[in-house]
């Protein structure tokens, strides 16, 4: 019996030789269809020198989703589903994180907690209801 350790085990050792020995495989068939053996193309070797800064960079990032959501809000025709994106803070950290929401979620998101509590009011009052 094969245990599921030494069974995944052989599965990872199978994909290893075959992603090992693939494109040798490869190779040798086609130079047995043409007659001669051809030397696989050589990797370009691609060099990017950056001349910008990552602020720079994500400063450009914002303003072109300012730019699609501006563009995205004018042919929208219901202005609930208008994008709106502010800097937010999560709970638990000090890094403003850039959110985009619609309004409907925001506005559901503002009366979300309202909602909770009188649901919890009305609960409590019925169970204060029921037992006395």
């Amino acid at each position: 019996m094969v245990t599921t350790g030494s069974r995944l085990q052989k599965i990872c050792a199978y994909l290893f030789l075959l992603a090992t020995f693939l494109p040798h495989i490869t190779v040798a068939q086609e130079a047995d269809e043409s007659g001669t053996r051809q030397e696989p193309d050589a990797i370009d070797e691609i060099v990017v020198m950056g001349g910008r800064s990552l602020t720079l960079l994500r400063h450009e990032v914002t303003q072109a989703e300012d730019v699609f959501y501006d563009r995205y809000n004018f042919l929208n025709e219901d202005d609930r589903y208008d994008m709106i994106c502010k800097d937010e803070t999560p709970i638990g950290t000090r890094i403003p994180v850039r959110v985009c929401k619609t309004r409907v979620i925001r506005g559901a998101e503002i009366h979300l907690p309202y909602c909770a509590m009188k649901l919890r009011k009305r609960k409590t009052s019925s169970m204060i209801d029921t037992i006395f």
